[in-house]
């Protein structure tokens, strides 16, 4: 009866998760990693210089090879799905890891694709969209709810 009524019903109602509100909130991450990527030029050298390893990419683009900071990025951009990664004798997380471009980001992050390249749109907003976004949170700190 209402037993089985109620549990019919909890299978066909979704699992309420907080995963989209977090994929929004923390999207700025994702973002700026992707623009970083794009200014600091790794699609390019990746595109001219194919399976490369986390370290010459880091070098090309005149980012530290010291610590994980490349690595990470790198592997944000695999987990971003902009770039692919062959791991190395030494595991993943290691400097030797090779990185290759994906499909989408040879097509759309790549400079020489000037039809389709989107990186100097994702700049642009960078550089003149972003700096406002502070003045976002000032604002409703200042407005009162009977001004809104």
């Amino acid at each position: 009866g209402n037993t089985q009524r109620r549990m019919a019903e909890a299978e066909s109602t979704p699992t309420l998760t907080p995963a989209r509100i977090m994929e929004v909130g923390m999207g700025f991450m994702a973002s700026k990693t992707l623009i970083q990527s794009v200014d600091s030029g790794v699609f390019d050298y990746l595109d001219s210089h194919p399976q490369s390893t986390a370290a010459e990419i880091a070098t090309a683009v005149s980012w530290t090879t010291e610590g994980r900071a490349a690595v990470d990025v790198f592997d944000t951009l695999v987990a971003l799905g902009q770039l692919s990664r062959t791991d190395s004798a030494e595991g993943p997380g290691s400097l030797t890891c090779k990185y290759s471009l994906t499909p989408e980001s040879s097509t759309f992050l790549v400079k020489s694709n000037q039809t389709k390249y989107v990186g100097g749109l994702l700049s642009m907003a960078n550089t003149r969209l972003y700096p406002f976004l502070p003045a976002l949170t000032l604002h409703s700190k200042r407005t009162s709810p009977s001004t809104r």
